[in-house]
């Protein structure tokens, strides 16, 4: 019960997130995924974003290493790995795949 109750709230969480950004549209959306060496989930962030990559040519992808020297943490993120649509946090830790394509689907309108 618990478990159904938590993916209806995922979905209305998602569909909010749809509607904000199908209100607030941009030309060419920006998916930054922020990632650190020290991450174990980040593997699984990285074949996200080839998956990304080879679905949704017209998104404007940032793979951002933190703890690569120079790179800059734009969205103040404080855990990884974590996901960034056009300045606005939509997932701490790693989504599922259909959430993550759904929304990158709404932003490409």
């Amino acid at each position: 019960m618990e478990e159904c109750a938590d993916k209806l709230a995922g979905n209305i969480r998602l569909a909010m997130e749809v509607e904000n950004y199908m209100s607030a549209r941009v030309k060419t959306p920006t998916l930054r995924i922020y990632i650190a060496q020290h991450c174990l989930t980040c593997e699984e962030a990285l074949r996200l974003s080839e998956e990304v990559r080879k679905r949704f040519a017209a998104i404007n992808l940032e793979l951002i290493d933190l703890d690569k020297e120079g790179s800059e943490n734009f969205d103040d993120v404080f855990s990884v790995p974590t996901y960034v649509l056009d300045g606005r946090t939509f997932s701490l830790g790693n989504p599922a795949p259909e959430q993550l394509f759904s929304l990158l689907s709404a932003a490409l309108g």
